[in-house]
């Protein structure tokens, strides 16, 4: 045999070990997980901290808003406030559903980045003032694919807003 028999030879089992290895680690994507069904109390006492286990819609749970959970600080005249913004959104929850209910892909067989995200928690409440915070399905390398899901939350309208833990960490300019 020559060498570039051998050669072509070894390109063929790299591959198909390749695809072998693709097929696998796309069936090993597991179903995602039911949220746990929580008790919110209505929007005037409803916390984010809440201990809720993120996950999928689970089966006749009937939301009618949502609640989105920013930790990422507010301003307004007095200046920049640290904590959490919590909003009710109503509205076509369609979009929101299907966003969040995205499968996660195929674990990666290459390289990931080594990064941090840090993005809006998002909760759906029913009628009866029960909750589930939901989990953004995951790309290949377990990161979030939120992008879907932070328009589909953008496109809902704000009922009523507010502030948890605030704490003025910049006064404002006291302006002419």
């Amino acid at each position: 045999m020559t060498a570039s028999a051998r050669h072509r030879g070894g390109r063929a089992a790299r591959a198909t070990a390749t695809a072998v290895a693709a097929a696998l680690l796309t069936a090993c994507v597991a179903p995602r997980a039911t949220a746990e069904v929580v008790e919110v109390g209505g929007f005037d006492v409803f916390d984010c901290r809440a201990a809720a286990t993120p996950g999928g819609i689970p089966d006749g749970f009937e939301p009618v808003a949502a609640y989105s959970c920013d930790e990422f600080g507010y301003e307004d005249e007095a200046g920049r406030w640290s904590g959490t913004t919590v909003r009710r959104l109503e509205g076509e929850l369609a979009p929101l559903l299907e966003a969040f209910a995205a499968p996660d892909d195929p674990p990666s067989i290459g390289p990931c980045p080594t990064v941090d995200m840090l993005l809006i928690e998002v909760w759906l409440v029913d009628a009866g003032d029960r909750g589930i915070r939901l989990r953004y399905p995951l790309d290949g390398c377990g990161l979030p694919k939120a992008d879907d899901a932070l328009w589909a939350v953008d496109a809902l309208r704000v009922v009523a807003e507010k502030h948890l833990d605030a704490e003025l960490v910049e006064p404002g300019d006291a302006g002419p």
